[in-house]
């Protein structure tokens, strides 16, 4: 899979390199997006500009502004520690904003076919079948077994947005790894990586979410203080209404993901940035 990507390209009327840390997981694919963060070529007032006009990353959702459709929206960067530190920004939504959910699934739930984001550790074992029961020999029989432990996090559903480059500080062999299910989750999770069945074990707590696209009567009940989302924006000049103290600056929200709030700490790591 894709980690770390450099290239060159146009983007609205800019000449940029980019380096993707956040990968995109679309149709059964990890295909690269740049993040406000991966714009690196750009020099001076241009560089500024750029990175101001595109925001994505995760956060809070505070009150509504009114009726101006704005609300506020306590952003989350991480600072040299590696900490989250809150940015207080205006979060316009508008009626056409691109709204999904990601909701705990069960492993039953599971279709054969449907593909899997997964955190874990791979493993491969030389597995001695010669034995026969009883303790009979019945010749030469040597094979496999193939796991995914330690398993954090499972992520099913498109698009998903995933951080390549995160590193686990207790158990670094952790990596994302990506398969189709293939066998029923009645069996438990098995899928397909790297051209090899592996069984998928979960550690204590790991949740398996699945992104998706909500009910309207459930949007409707997404849309308020407290909830917490992963947004794509881009900064707009409409006016807020009347500034108070410590407002950021104003963006549009084009795509709202509202997160599991259980596992901000915890699971959401290797995703969020």
């Amino acid at each position: 899979m894709l980690l770390e990507t450099s290239t060159t390209s146009r983007w609205r009327g800019f000449s940029l390199s980019l380096v993707v840390t956040v990968c995109w997981f679309v149709g059964g694919a990890l295909r690269a997006e740049p993040p406000v963060e991966a714009v690196l070529a750009l020099t001076g007032d241009d560089a500024k500009k750029s990175a101001q006009q595109r925001l994505v990353g995760w956060g809070r959702l505070g009150g509504a502004r009114g009726k101006t459709g704005f609300h506020e929206f306590t952003l989350y960067r991480k600072d040299k520690r590696g900490k989250p530190k809150p940015v207080q920004v205006l979060m316009q939504i508008p009626a056409d904003v691109e709204l999904l959910l990601d909701r705990q699934a069960r492993p039953e739930e599971l279709k054969e076919g449907e593909v899997l984001l997964v955190f874990g550790r791979p493993k491969e074992y030389d597995v001695d079948n010669s034995k026969a029961p009883g303790g009979a020999r019945r010749g030469p029989r040597t094979g496999k077994d193939r796991q995914i432990q330690n398993t954090r996090i499972i992520l099913t559903g498109t698009p998903l947005a995933v951080n390549e480059t995160y590193k686990d500080s207790r158990d670094k062999e952790l990596q994302w790894c990506q398969g189709a299910v293939s066998a029923d989750g009645k069996k438990g999770v098995w899928i397909d990586y790297e051209g090899h069945k592996h069984r998928v074990l979960l550690a204590k707590g790991a949740p398996l979410l699945r992104r998706r696209k909500p009910s309207e009567k459930v949007a409707r009940k997404l849309l308020k203080k407290g909830v917490y989302f992963w947004v794509e924006a881009e900064q707009t000049d409409a006016d807020p209404g009347k500034k108070r103290k410590g407002d950021g600056a104003a963006y549009t929200a084009r795509k709202l993901v509202a997160l599991d709030r259980r596992f901000l700490r915890t699971a959401y790591l290797p995703v969020l940035k």
